[in-house]
């Protein structure tokens, strides 16, 4: 038609049709926006390097500090996220604090040794060998509950630290000094009868999850009214493995815990809770001497129950009512 041919004679010759854009090609954003804020990390990094990097190493995400910066830079990324920006150098993070990836700083007393024949490695053997090998300072106090007696065992009489209290001290004492998390199992204990022996007390236990071996040790009879030095080394284990076992509750703990619930009112997760707030730092796990909330409710109910006429309720009601002097009396009155 003219129309068509006007419009071939109008356009150019090498003209190509315009190409179409693929929708798909087209880069979209998806899903919610992201909650990283680069530049804010970053502040953070050159404002807080001295907090959050100790020996060179990033502080590990137990430490209270990550949740101390999230709630005073209104950090609105997950704990995890968080410390696995500065744990990856994420953000240009590593050129800020002058580290690599992965740098992250873990207490000697649960590095392993490097196996390494190097300077470092010699001076890490001696921060692990430190911190393996230390000592813990109790209370005269809490000595003079725990002090030895003599009592009787295969057919001799034998000094003994207060069976059932002693071992509660010591590994409460070690977690508080040193924040070491394994479950303790005590083995035995020796006290010397006379000065003539190289060590006053010497025990020794096993870790239930990882299998470390302690070994204490006071080197003499301590005098009254004096706090004593117990020498604690600790061998062999995998101190910075996850530990899942508890401590039991029993003994003169679990009966001061019950009496507290008693008098107080409480209810056993309100003192759950008050002793998790005074064994616990912001952040951490929770220790092998903090009970789970089960054990203190089956305690408080075992008492409860014990002070019943029968452990069935309807038979200790029946009790109550027929043979007890003031049940007996209302009960006759009634009759009458």
């Amino acid at each position: 038609s003219h129309e068509s041919d006007c419009y071939k004679n109008d356009a150019p010759n090498d003209a190509s049709p315009p190409e179409r854009l693929n929708p798909k090609s087209i880069p979209r954003r998806r899903g919610r926006p992201p909650t990283v804020d680069a530049d804010k990390l970053r502040e953070i990094a050159r404002n807080e390097a001295a907090v959050v990097v100790l020996n060179g190493k990033i502080l590990p995400r137990s430490n209270a500090v990550w949740a101390e910066l999230i709630l005073k830079y209104k950090v609105t990324m997950s704990l995890k996220g968080f410390h696995n920006a500065f744990h990856e150098c994420r953000y240009g993070i590593g050129d800020i604090l002058g580290l690599k990836k992965n740098h992250v700083y873990r207490p000697p007393c649960i590095e392993e040794l490097s196996e390494e024949s190097s300077t470092s490695q010699e001076n890490e053997e001696v921060d692990a060998n430190h911190y393996r090998d230390f000592f813990i300072s109790i209370p005269a106090e809490k000595w003079a509950f725990i002090a030895p007696t003599t009592v009787h065992e295969k057919s001799r009489d034998m000094d003994r630290l207060r069976r059932g209290v002693w071992t509660d001290v010591i590994a409460d004492m070690i977690i508080e000094k040193k924040r070491i998390y394994c479950c303790w199992s005590f083995k035995n204990h020796q006290v010397a009868k006379t000065n003539n022996a190289k060590k006053y007390l010497v025990f020794s236990a096993r870790c239930v999850d990882c299998g470390a071996w302690l070994e204490g040790s006071v080197d003499e009879k301590p005098h009254d009214g004096t706090n004593v030095i117990v020498n604690i080394t600790i061998k062999e284990g995998d101190l910075s493995m996850k530990h899942t076992t508890r401590r039991q509750l029993k003994s003169v703990k679990r009966t001061e815990k019950v009496n507290q619930m008693i008098v107080r009112k409480e209810a056993p997760s309100k003192t759950r809770n008050d002793d998790a707030s005074n064994l616990m730092r912001h952040g951490e796990l929770e220790p092998p001497n903090l009970p789970r909330l089960g054990v203190y409710s089956k305690a408080l109910s075992e008492r409860i129950t014990g002070q019943r006429l029968h452990k069935d309720p309807m038979i200790a009601v029946h009790r109550l009512q027929y043979l007890q002097p003031i049940g007996l009396m209302i009960h006759e009155g009634i009759q009458k």
